[in-house]
């Protein structure tokens, strides 16, 4: 009984494997399985049409080629993959080939050539770290045919064939690298000029010799530009500090002390201050209102180069002065520069001298104040205080992990 099971399963097994056969391998399966065939063969001032057909014979695959293809080629082979061989022979008339299933495909990479859709394929290239206006710009004029942007999507799409397609996103990828993020920090003071001229040639060594171990790479230098100061160190918040006390002392403001981070080629606008709103009479029928800012303005854009960052500022300190006009008077100073600097160094920019004027009358107790003799009692004197604006800028580029 168990032998006549046995006999009627191994025949049931050769029924089932003699009607459905041994498991097929797709044809696009098997070629990616078979190893690329090798090229050795010398074409001189041959014909590129007559050229490509000895390719197929010797290699055995089908090579289907459009009506475009004309030239000559000169070329020696010698064990060179099929595909590397074709690069090469098509690489002068500006073709192209593709792989479609067990043959090749050669034609002129043209969006108005009809086989055109047959040679490209598409790829969408999504950037991260840049708008597509700015990729857009840079692109090669060669290559703009075969690329099209969607500005609300930020996304590039690519057709092209492979070997042009490969190039142009990896283009991309370069453009789309991350920006480096700048810390940029301002102090913005303005300090009486008497104080100023105290401090002379020995502007930042102010009784830090106490308390600051000078190492013996730590250089002031004076004179890079009229004005100017750069320190080799970081000192910024010993600078702080100082001005801080002077300001207690009442010789020195601070107006702004920002601290930003921004993108390198990126532009930070900052403002510190009050606005007031002015009514203009303009017309009998109707007002116009016109609106003043008063306050610290600072507009700085990093760039960052190998060793040093550049920065290209814009600072304005204003503010509103008594009169006695109803209509507010606004007094301005600005700087406008373009700096270099070490990452991590201090510059001090300074120059702008704020002028303030005012009269002041003193007399004498009791007899200042009896009509006719009050004269002879009392004095009027104009003073004058003048003061400097200093900015102190440093920047330092951002670590990721930071």
């Amino acid at each position: 009984m168990l032998g006549r099971r046995m006999i009627f399963l191994i025949c049931s097994l050769f029924f089932v494997f003699f009607l459905t056969g041994p498991v097929a391998t797709p044809l696009s399966a098997r070629a990616e399985q078979e190893p690329e065939p090798l090229v050795t063969i010398i074409f001189f001032e041959m014909e590129l049409r007559e050229a490509l057909r000895e390719l197929a014979l010797q290699t055995g695959v089908n090579i289907v080629m459009d009506e475009n293809i004309t030239g000559t080629v000169t070329l020696e082979l010698e064990n060179a993959p099929l595909e590397k061989a074709l690069q090469m022979m098509l690489a002068g008339g500006g073709f192209s080939y593709r792989k479609v299933d067990d043959y090749y495909l050669v034609g002129l990479a043209d969006p108005k050539n009809r086989v055109f859709a047959d040679l490209a394929e598409t790829e969408f290239y999504f950037f991260k770290n840049t708008k597509v206006s700015t990729v857009e710009a840079l692109l090669p004029e060669a290559f703009r045919q075969n690329v099209r942007f969607d500005p609300e999507t930020n996304v590039a799409a690519v057709t092209a064939p492979h070997g042009l397609r490969e190039r142009i996103i990896a283009d991309f990828k370069k453009i789309d690298t991350p920006r480096a993020q700048v810390r940029v920090k301002a102090l913005v003071s303005e300090v009486q000029t008497e104080v100023v001229k105290e401090w002379g040639i020995d502007l930042l060594n102010w009784e830090f010799t106490s308390s600051l171990t000078k190492k013996p790479d730590w250089t002031a230098v004076l004179g890079l530009a009229p004005g100017t100061l750069a320190l080799e160190t970081d000192i910024y918040g010993l600078l702080h500090t100082k001005i801080r006390a002077l300001e207690k002392e009442g010789t020195a403001k601070i107006h702004a002390d920002p601290v930003v981070q921004v993108a390198d080629g990126k532009t930070a606008d900052l403002f510190i201050g009050e606005q007031r709103v002015l009514i203009l009479d303009v017309y009998e029928t109707y007002d116009q209102v016109e609106k003043i800012e008063a306050g610290t303005g600072l507009k700085v854009t990093p760039r960052v180069f190998e060793d040093r960052i550049e920065l290209e500022l814009t600072q304005t300190v204003s503010y509103f002065v008594d009169n006695n006009s109803s209509q507010p008077v606004v007094r301005l100073a600005e700087f406008a520069s373009t700096l270099r600097l070490i990452p991590g160094q201090t510059i001090l920019v300074s120059g702008l001298t704020q002028v303030e004027g005012r009269d002041r009358m003193s007399r004498t107790p009791v007899l200042g104040r009896i009509p006719l003799i009050r004269l002879f009692f009392r004095e009027s004197r104009k003073e004058k205080k003048e003061s400097e604006l200093l900015l102190f800028i440093s920047a330092e580029v951002v670590e990721e992990n930071d």
